[in-house]
Formats: C-alpha cells, structure tokens, sequence
C-alpha cells in the first residue's frame, strides 16, 4: 500500500500491514497537530495586528477631543451646510428671476 513511504518495511502478514497503518496514522496526526498549530498562531497574530490598527485607527479620528467639540463641529457643518445652500439659491435666483 504505502511502501514507498517505508522501503525497509516489507510485508509479511497483517502485522506489517498494522505496523505500516500505524505510522501512517502517527504521521497524519502530527502533520494535523501542526498545521493547527500554525493556523492558531496566524489567527493570533492577525486578531493582535487589527486589534492594534483599530486602536489606532480611533485614536487618530479622536485626536484627543472632548464630546462639547464634536457637538460644536457638528453644529458648525450643520451651519455652514445651510449657508451654502441659501447662497446656492440666492445665485439660482438672480440666474433665473421668478415673474
């Protein structure tokens, strides 16, 4: 079955073949052992990184503000959004007078 895997094994009797299903097992299991091993260190290391960018991430939008600076930025956009509309009509209006 797999004697190109252990050349010095030859079969005589089912206690070869055992002996050979053995250590195929004994191999497969190691090789699935590392392989998760590996992946439980990838995922690891990849929760650590975004994690670490996320903070910083936050970190950088906030730049050390208090929550009365967000309310008065977001009322100064608020302002100047409506500022830019009524300039907007008032250029649309002397464009095109209403009769």
């Amino acid at each position: 079955m797999f004697y190109y895997l252990l050349p010095v094994l030859k079969p005589k009797g089912s206690l070869m073949h055992s002996i050979e299903t053995s250590l195929i097992l004994f191999l497969s299991f190691v090789c699935i052992v590392l392989l998760l091993q590996c992946c439980i260190f990838l995922h690891s290391t990849v929760k650590e990184r975004s994690e670490k960018e996320y903070s910083r991430e936050i970190e950088s939008h906030r730049l050390g503000k208090d929550k009365d600076f967000y309310k008065v930025e977001c009322y100064t956009r608020f302002v100047s959004v409506v500022e830019d509309l009524l300039r907007k009509e008032e250029a649309e209006s002397k464009v095109n007078p209403e009769p």
